[in-house]
């Protein structure tokens, strides 16, 4: 066995599916051993970007390895954005890299870089095999430092050390660590339940930390009676329209939990590390949970009154052993204020009768998925709209490009998605401009038969951008995928439903109205039902030619 087989077989044995990358004569090695292996698929994407975009979503899915590889010199640089994106978001995905041979480096040929260099900065392990002795130890190393770490690990392979004969070592066949539980101490449950049970304002600020005890936290907020805000990333925690459900913070966030956080007397801070004191008038009592001593010792924007060092899962079967005498006032206010909202949005959505808003397509979208869809949505204003207007379900999924906010993400990360849950419905949402910087995966999708539905938010009237835009329609078809440009709201529902129902890959280009100012501020003011007259005519002025909103609210 050769140490590009090596790497195979050590892949294989950590359970990945695939390997993402495009062929290269500096990867060839990878290539040959990979037509020896049964279990390990090599997927060709259009472009280096595109594969380490879509293992890094696999990651993030799965909470497994993922992998990508990068030929010598450009590959690896288009490598970047994706394992920036792995980096950030904290998932485990292991690079492969080419180098020129042994005798080269350093003698500046061609295809050269100092790869250990450049990926020094995104890189939780790093290195180049540079002799057959330490080969299968260092891929070893390198799988187990991505996952144990959560973050992104880097081999470079000289051209001359990829056929070296090596033998795998039967010890290395220790499992990753398993950290077991790790629950709360007793004194910390003891002021939990104390400050639980003295507060008249709960709410609960929950993360994906919370995603692997859904039920778990279900349970816990129906005992103590609190509203929840999601972040982001944890927005299919509960349904949207739980009637605990207020939305997120922030950018992305609606007035109901904005006024909720304001007004809470204790603040339950679950899996997350959401800067939310950045949205606080004045301080708040804080329980914070986590696994991560970092996150509770250094928090980055609040003091923390009770950190507990637990996973969520552990903590949160713990504290529903117990019985709460808390009372309802505050979350139906709350939730009276959640439904007001969902009212004058649908009420809005409805007075445009020529033309599609993006909020209107993300409600109806959202009404026609799948309850086990898997969503990728893209980076820039297209979030806040997915953010703010689509209402998910709590079997449902979605990935962002979450702390780099990378353009042109969702189309790479659906095809990753679309292979690691063949039967799930994968949807990616993107803007024109960023389809535009990536549309090399198009040609994956279409030539590995994956059935993703893509759905273009493409703004119609005059373009921000001095590119033209290409004929989608006709771009698809160049690349074998149907599509349908749509711009009539009567025509949005059956639309949206006919593409998802199709069999195979999908793309409809919603052309929508200029939405540039069809954000929702927080604004300063007595909320009646969540929002004012007043507010409502400051927010509609400047697209007021093209809308009439009846400002009565029922």
């Amino acid at each position: 066995m050769n140490i590009a087989q090596a790497i195979i077989e050590t892949l294989k044995k950590y359970e990945v599916d695939h390997l993402f990358g495009t062929p290269g004569d500096s990867v060839h090695f990878l290539m040959e051993a990979l037509k020896k292996s049964q279990e390990l698929e090599f997927i060709q994407v259009g472009h280096e970007e595109g594969g380490a975009l879509a293992a890094s979503a696999q990651a993030k899915s799965g909470a497994k390895l993922s992998a990508c590889i990068g030929s010598s010199g450009p590959g690896i640089i288009h490598l970047l954005n994706g394992l920036y994106d792995a980096k950030l978001d904290g998932a485990p995905v292991l690079a492969i890299t080419g180098q020129v041979e042994t005798s080269q480096i350093g003698l500046k040929k061609g295809h050269e870089i100092e790869s250990e260099r450049l990926l020094d900065d995104v890189t939780c392990f790093n290195q180049t095999i540079l002799n057959a002795e330490s080969a299968v130890k260092i891929i070893d190393l390198a799988c187990r430092t991505a996952i144990e770490k959560n973050g992104v690990a880097h081999i470079s392979l000289p051209l001359d050390m990829a056929y070296q004969n090596v033998e795998l070592i039967d010890h290395l066949e220790t499992p990753i660590f398993n950290h077991g539980k790790l629950e709360p101490n007793h004194e910390d449950v003891k002021q939990a339940l104390r400050k639980i049970e003295k507060a008249q304002k709960p709410v609960v600020l929950a993360g994906r930390g919370c995603l692997c005890a859904q039920d778990e936290f279900e349970l816990f907020i129906n005992k103590i009676k609190a509203p929840v805000i999601k972040t982001l990333r944890a927005k299919s925690l509960i349904d949207d329209e739980h009637p605990h459900s207020l939305g997120g913070l922030g950018r992305f966030g609606i007035r109901p939990a904005y006024e909720a956080l304001q007004n809470c007397d204790l603040l339950i801070v679950l899996g997350t590390d959401f800067p939310f004191q950045d949205y606080l008038k004045e301080p708040k009592e804080v329980i914070q949970v986590d696994t991560s001593t970092e996150v509770l010792t250094a928090s980055r924007s609040h003091p923390i009154e009770l950190p507990i060092h637990a996973h969520i899962k552990d903590f949160l079967q713990l504290m529903n052993e117990f019985e709460y005498m808390s009372e309802d006032y505050f979350l139906n206010k709350s939730h009276s204020h959640m439904k007001a909202y969902h009212r004058l949005m649908d009420k809005i959505d409805l007075n445009f009768e020529k033309n599609i808003i993006p909020q209107n397509f993300m409600r109806v979208l959202g009404m026609k998925a799948d309850d086990q869809a898997l969503f990728t949505c893209d980076s820039g204003l297209i979030t806040s709209h997915f953010a703010k207007s689509m209402r998910m379900r709590k079997k449902q999924r979605v990935y962002f490009s979450g702390n780099l906010g990378a353009k042109a993400f969702s189309v790479s990360a659906a095809l990753g998605l679309q292979l690691q849950s063949p039967k799930n419905q994968v949807i990616s949402i993107i803007d024109a401009e960023s389809l535009n910087m990536l549309p090399s995966e198009l040609g994956t999708i279409s030539s590995y038969g994956l059935p993703i539905k893509i759905f273009i938010v493409n703004r119609a009237g005059p373009n921000q951008s001095a590119i033209e835009k290409p004929n989608y329609e006709m771009l698809a078809k160049a690349y074998g995928i149907e599509a349908k440009s749509i711009q009539d709201p009567n025509s949005l529902e059956e639309a949206v439903e006919f593409a998802l129902q199709h069999d195979g890959p999908y793309i409809l280009n919603v052309e929508v109205h200029d939405y540039k100012n069809n954000q929702y501020p927080i604004l300063e003011f007595d909320p009646v039902y969540g929002i004012s007259k007043e507010a409502l005519k400051e927010i509609w002025e400047s697209i007021q030619d093209t809308v009439t909103v009846n400002l009565k609210v029922a």
